[in-house]
């Protein structure tokens, strides 16, 4: 390797360890409303993967998790979405992105459905 192959090498190496290069892949980002995603059941949360971004984002897959009793929450796609949850416990929301090359990236938040609070009689 030459010289000049090697100093391009390491400044290409350094952009990537510092951020000011990116990767070639896309990167997935998560938004939720209400922020953070908790609240007392049922708990509809909007999920917005507008600001992933890479070489032209073609689809956006949202993935709601399980409930406490095991069963699967279901999916959805789009890059906003709406999900209501309707049984308290932590579940974990995934969103997978996948570029015109076909490359993914995943990324996932928490969202914590609490129990309604008490009424007063």
């Amino acid at each position: 390797m030459s010289k000049k192959s090697a100093l391009i090498m390491l400044v290409l190496v350094a952009g990537v360890i510092t951020g000011c290069v990116r990767p070639l892949g896309p990167e997935a980002v998560v938004r939720t409303s209400p922020e953070p995603p908790r609240g007392p059941y049922p708990l509809e949360v909007y999920f917005d993967g507008s600001g992933s971004h890479g070489r032209e984002i073609v689809r956006h897959q949202w993935d709601f998790g399980r409930d406490p009793g095991g069963r699967h929450e279901g999916t959805a796609e789009g890059v906003q979405v709406r999900h209501t949850f309707k049984a308290r416990g932590e579940y974990t929301v995934y969103l997978t992105v996948v570029d015109r090359d076909g490359r993914a990236a995943r990324e996932s938040v928490q969202v914590d459905v609490r129990s309604q609070p008490p009424v007063a009689e």
